[in-house]
């Protein structure tokens, strides 16, 4: 009997293993055939590439040329009138540069097409953001820019914004003016200047001879020329006075006021109203500040003069007082007016937009405000520009008279260069000062110095020797608290002259008994403040309070001597004058 038998089984791992071969070989062919397409894609975009490359190089080359065709000078491009062309340039020379205005097209014979435009290749490209301005001034009001003058009076907080705001918008002939020099204490709000070389600190250092000082006019004619080589700068270091005023405005379309003490305003305010030009005025102090424009035609608000009238007595020390030296400033507030003056310029000469006459804007930075308030009219009776009506004494028709109305008034402070200049001069005589009636506010320094010969002033050298000695004594800063936490001498205490004289007896009291307790009969007290002024007045006060008596009570009403406070002395200069004779490394302020 045969037996049959059966095929036998494929194993099921066979099976699993054929079915994921043929899958991989199916996801190998997708995936090479989208390299395939992948790498040609690639070479087209190369191919794209590089024919954008040859058409963006060939454009440059095209337009390099037109450029270089446009710098020909007029003579140049005169004599090539004969091919045909119909090219027409004004070369204008600002500083080392030039400005270029070409007007209709043609050819400029050298074989390519020259632009169309009233300005220059230079003058489109740098000015392109605000000529795109739907609302702004166009090529018509850049022309107006490239072609108007203007003086800037100062060059420091006010005037940094100006200038370079006024110059990086193009306007070609800016002439500044100011008589001093570039200061580490200046450059917390005057961001157009560097930082001048650092003060000697060591006795090696002091025997070097380090470059003198930089003028404010020449430091900001530099960075003026560094943003905007166009523009036509003119440096003048001096002051703005009644001699060269009306010399100073002359030729100018606008004047901005960026100086920093009443006299120069009202100055500069009458030279403009006399020389009809427009005053763009700013002023900054504090975490305050102000912009107006006067003498703008049409307006008839009055000028600075109707402002602030001058009072009859006017005193160096009650009109005018406060500068920033004293009192401070927050170095973004004249930043802010600057830019806002700019502003201002840049509408006159355009004739864009509505500009401040009539008006005066008020800034408050801890607010973050902003309050404008239309100005009064013009006083009917101001010196300089009312109707005058009846008014014969005082009327002013020339700076002559401008200048007998300001005795008193403060002026600019002296400048390091005025100083040096004035111990290279000999004396001046009576005649040499003939004619100039005003009362000239004497310098601090030589004010302090006159005080030397009384027997309680003790110089600096003097103190910081007895410092060495080791002497027991009692040193009193006199300065307000603000200026007592920014710096001071070891050892020192503060006391201020507010609390020694008020008006407050209560507080005046406090601050003596404070004074006597520390001195105790037997310590000699020496005061101190930051320019040897405040200290005058509070040894006086001292000296005045040791010396005098009281009605003591508990004893039936007899008189006692106020004998708790030993001896009192001045210290002249005070930390100025530290910081010059005894220690250069002591802050200046």
């Amino acid at each position: 009997m045969s037996s049959s038998s059966s095929p036998s089984p494929v194993p099921s791992n066979t099976i699993t293993t054929s079915t994921t071969t043929t899958t991989q070989n199916n996801e190998y062919e997708i995936l090479s055939n989208q390299n395939r397409e992948l790498t040609l894609r690639l070479q087209e975009k190369e191919i794209e590439l590089q024919t954008l490359k040859e058409s963006l190089t060939k454009e440059f080359e095209e337009r390099e040329r037109t450029w270089r065709s446009v710098e020909k000078t007029t003579k140049e491009v005169e004599e090539e009138k004969d091919n045909g062309g119909k090219t027409k340039m004004t070369t204008t020379t600002m500083g080392d540069s030039s400005s270029v205005t070409e007007g209709e097209g043609g050819h400029d014979g050298s074989g390519s097409t020259s632009f169309v435009s009233e300005l220059s290749a230079d003058s489109v490209t740098r000015y392109s953001r605000q000529l795109l301005l739907n609302d702004g001034f166009g090529v018509e009001g850049q022309k107006k820019l490239l072609s108007s003058s203007v003086l800037v009076i100062g060059a420091g907080g006010l005037a940094s914004t100006v200038l370079l705001y006024l110059a990086a918008a193009g306007l070609s002939n800016i002439t500044i003016l100011d008589p001093d020099t570039v200061e580490i204490s200046n450059l917390h709000r005057q961001i157009i200047h560097n930082s001048p070389p650092p003060p000697p600190t060591t006795s090696t250092q002091q025997q070097q001879a380090l470059p003198p000082p930089k003028p404010k006019a020449t430091s900001a004619a530099e960075a003026i020329q560094n943003l905007n080589p166009t523009v036509r700068c003119t440096p003048i270091i001096g002051e703005f006075t009644w001699q060269n005023a009306l010399e100073m405005v002359k030729g100018h379309d606008v004047v901005v006021d960026a100086s920093d003490n009443p006299k120069t305003r009202y100055l500069i305010n009458d030279a403009c109203v006399l020389s009809g030009i427009p005053l763009v005025s700013g002023s900054a102090m504090g975490t305050e500040g102000q912009l107006t424009l006067y003498n703008v035609k049409g307006d008839d608000t009055g000028c600075y003069r109707c402002m602030y009238p001058i009072r009859p007595k006017a005193t160096t020390t009650a009109d005018g007082c406060k500068s920033c030296s004293d009192n401070g400033v927050l170095g973004t507030v004249p930043g802010l007016i600057g830019i806002l003056q700019a502003t201002e310029v840049i509408k006159l000469v355009t004739g864009i937009g509505q500009t401040m006459e009539g008006y005066l804007v008020m800034y408050d930075a801890l607010r973050c405000s902003f309050v404008r308030c239309k100005k009064r009219p013009r006083r009917v009776d101001c010196v300089l520009c009312g109707d005058g009506g009846e008014m014969k004494e005082g009327r002013i028709r020339t700076m002559e008279d401008s200048r007998d109305s300001l005795v008193g008034v403060r002026g600019p402070a002296p400048t390091l260069l005025q100083q040096q200049q004035q111990k290279r001069r000999p004396e001046e005589t009576k005649d040499d000062r003939k004619g100039d009636k005003s009362m000239m506010k004497k310098d601090i320094t030589d004010h302090i110095s006159s005080l030397s010969s009384s027997p309680n002033n003790i110089s600096c050298q003097e103190y910081h020797q007895l410092r060495q000695r080791g002497d027991s004594h009692v040193l009193i800063d006199v300065r307000d608290p603000r200026q007592f936490e920014m710096c001071s001498l070891e050892g020192s205490i503060n006391v201020p002259l507010s609390k020694l004289v008020n008006g407050n007896i209560v507080e005046e009291e406090d601050g003596w008994k404070r004074v006597g307790d520390l001195s105790d009969g037997t310590k000699p007290v020496y005061c101190i403040c930051r320019r040897g002024v405040a200290s005058v007045k509070a040894t006086q006060i001292l000296m005045d309070h040791s010396s005098s008596v009281t009605m003591d009570g508990s004893s039936g009403g007899r008189q006692i001597q106020n004998d708790k406070i030993h001896s009192v002395y001045n210290i002249v200069g005070g930390y100025s004058s530290w910081a010059k004779e005894v220690d250069p490394s002591f802050p200046s302020y």
